[in-house]
């Protein structure tokens, strides 16, 4: 019994001469990971996506007065009248040069002549058509309004000689509409691999976002703009990329990812369809991205906004860019601007022999940003539950997110230290080491962080530190040596 009241005696020392450091928890920050909102969202009206057979695109480059194309085609029924953007299937056989992918859209009954065409697209960024690759590729189009119940036709063909093909499947898979090719048909029954977009109703509120692939197609908000329209100045005529002679406006962006632009332009002179061309640049003359737009939607002697789609660049938030308008030939095309330096953030500017703009103009355009960027999932934490003081344990952090960004992890230990590591691909199991200096039972908080900045909830994993026995004897042993009168205590006890 003596010897018991001596350890406690012991005991009840070393818990006030050895200081104990208690666990702080945190307030743990948590957010919802769903919240879109009443916005309208794109979803699929008509699609067909079964592709185990494929025809080679035909090549043509006609001009405007060519009463025929050469040419595939895909017929569809649209049940919503907003068309917003048309997928294709496609495989880039070969590696080659950049090749105008070309799709027109016509009302079924007219002829397949640039006469009769309602929307024509471009693609032509490398970017998008990856060599061997089966992908879809997507030709956004200006929210033409179509006829519910009536036949449409989507006609695709390559501006130069290409191996790409566009993929289908036999079996009458899409009974609403035929395909076919000019000069060459296609089989009975087969129908091309195509998806019509249009908008569709708000997102639930309980965040069920799988049907139609809501995540694959974003929401846009303006981040940059200028739209006071006061003076208008001709496009210049240049071939290059970059131009030798051009409009240029500066615009700093606050959001990294860019969806789209738009520019307001003037056309003065009824004329045949013209390649406008736009990049965007850093510092001017050197080009980040380009795009065509074989504009002829645009009456004469009418103001428009001429919509270019971009494949969601990335651009740094704060630096200045420009972006540059030119036309490849002849074309009274004019870039609207506004007086009194109405985009105080950047400049304006022309390359020509000769021309200059006034100091204080700025030309119309807008900047289209990503803003459906949803966060990562809380990270899944694993690892020992205890440990001892000293030792480095292992523990395993793992987070998805929607969009497939690179995730980045913020981890605090509970012990005043944290982490950073990152980033990381999406799903991807990542080990972190990390040792206690001290006795106690630690929270691990984790956060995921994607590359555009979205935060999911913290997780938290609770780890123990124990006390050791043996080092609890040890610690009394040293103490009597310390203190002698303890020791003479404990020899009277006993």
């Amino acid at each position: 019994m003596k010897k018991i009241i001596g350890i406690l005696v012991c005991t009840l020392l070393i818990t006030t001469t050895v200081s104990s450091v208690a666990g702080t928890l945190n307030i743990f920050r948590t957010s919802e990971i769903c919240d879109i909102g009443s916005n309208n969202y794109p979803c699929i009206d008509q699609s067909q996506e079964l592709h185990t057979e494929s025809y080679y695109l035909q090549r043509d480059e006609p001009p405007a007065s060519t009463p025929a194309i050469e040419c595939l085609w895909q017929e569809f029924v649209p049940t919503k009248s907003l068309l917003t953007k048309i997928d294709i299937y496609m495989y880039d056989s070969a590696p080659h040069e950049n090749a105008n992918l070309c799709l027109i859209l016509y009302k079924e009954g007219d002829p397949i002549t640039y006469a009769g065409m309602l929307d024509y697209r471009f693609i032509i960024d490398p970017a998008h058509i990856p060599d061997y690759i089966e992908t879809w590729l997507s030709f956004d189009v200006p929210n033409i309004m179509l006829n519910i119940g009536e036949t449409y036709k989507m006609v695709l063909w390559t501006s130069r000689v290409s191996e790409f093909v566009w993929h289908g499947s036999l079996g009458d898979p899409y009974p609403n509409g035929e395909s076919g090719g000019v000069p060459t048909g296609t089989a009975p029954g087969f129908d091309f691999a195509f998806r019509t977009w249009s908008e569709c109703s708000s997102f639930s509120s309980t965040c069920s976002i799988e049907d139609n692939d809501k995540n694959s197609y974003s929401f846009s908000s303006v981040d940059q703009s200028q739209t006071n329209a006061d003076e208008k100045y001709f496009t210049y005529i240049d071939d290059a990329v970059p131009p030798r002679e051009c409009s240029w406006q500066e615009f700093v962006p606050t959001v990294s990812r860019h969806e789209k632009i738009e520019v307001l332009l003037y056309n003065s002179a009824p004329h045949e369809p013209t390649n406008l061309r736009l990049s965007i640049e850093k510092p001017l003359g050197t080009v980040i991205e380009f795009r065509w737009q074989f504009y002829f939607n645009t009456p004469a002697y009418s103001t428009d906004w001429v919509v270019f789609d971009i494949p969601d660049i990335d651009l740094t938030p704060f630096e200045t860019y420009y972006i540059v308008l030119w036309v490849n030939y002849a074309s009274e095309y004019m870039w609207w601007g506004g007086l009194g330096d109405p985009y105080p953030s950047g400049n304006s500017g022309r390359v020509c022999p000769g021309c200059t703009t006034p100091p204080d103009l700025d030309f119309c355009f807008k900047t289209y940003v990503d803003d459906d960027n949803l966060p990562p999932s809380p990270p899944e934490i694993n690892g020992p539950k205890s440990g001892k003081v000293n030792d480095n344990l292992e523990f395993k952090f793992k987070s998805q997110d929607p969009n497939g960004d690179n995730i980045s992890y913020h981890i605090e230990w509970g012990d005043q230290n944290s982490d950073i590591s990152g980033p990381h691909e999406s799903g991807e199991d990542i080990s972190l080491f990390h040792s206690w200096s001290q006795v106690d039972t630690f929270i691990i908080q984790a956060k995921a962080v994607d590359t555009k900045g979205a935060e999911s909830s913290w997780s938290t994993f609770k780890v123990s530190i124990p006390r050791n026995r043996l080092s609890i004897v040890s610690q009394c042993f040293k103490l009597l040596e310390i203190f002698p009168i303890l020791k003479i205590l404990l020899q009277r006890l006993s």
